[in-house]
């Protein structure tokens, strides 16, 4: 079998991440565009980091030579992720909307299934492909861990503001409050 060459993120897409972040700080667009630009630019890098592990775990030979060169692409595209969640923070504090966390929550479960997609078939069909394995699942951590922590820091902004009106309410009255206003079930 010939080895394919891994893919490194295209220098496009990336200008594309940074164009859009870029954006998403652009207060005359509105909101619910700027949220949509970045979960966008979110698939794009999901699309990539599946791709490229797909492709570098074609050949044992390939990943031990390209692993490295993988897990540096997967580091940079870590960073582009972090910035755009803080921006995805800052749109749903800006003007909280369920509607906005609720298809961010969508976004990511479709990022999770691209993502996990290459990782499951390569442990079955590769067992030898497990550290691009472990980078993937690590990248379909990265953005579960984005709409974990987006929801955290709407309930903590819920809870705050309800503590504000009733000084002399208890954090568990909070919460439920907090819960109640997101719709989140126990």
């Amino acid at each position: 079998m010939n080895a394919i060459t891994p893919l490194t993120p295209p220098a496009s897409v990336l200008d594309r991440i940074r164009q859009v972040n870029e954006a998403a700080q652009d207060q005359a667009i509105p909101i619910e565009q700027r949220v949509a630009l970045l979960s966008s630019a979110l698939t794009e890098v999901a699309y990539i980091v599946a791709l490229q592990g797909k492709c570098t775990a074609i050949t044992v030979t390939q990943l031990k030579n390209d692993n490295t060169n993988l897990e540096q692409s997967l580091t940079n595209l870590t960073a582009h992720v972090d910035n755009l969640e803080v921006q995805l923070d800052h749109l749903t504090a800006e003007k909280d909307k369920d509607a906005l966390i609720k298809g961010w929550e969508k976004t990511a479960l479709a990022l999770n299934a691209i993502v996990l997609g290459p990782a499951v078939y390569m442990t079955i069909f590769n067992p030898v492909s497990a550290p691009v394995n472990l980078l993937l699942v690590g990248a379909c951590a990265l953005f579960e861990k984005t709409t974990i922590s987006l929801r955290v820091r709407q309930l903590e902004r819920e809870m705050n503001a309800y503590l504000e009106e009733n000084p002399q309410g208890k954090k568990t009255d909070a919460l439920r409050h907090a819960k109640r206003v997101l719709r989140i079930s126990d």
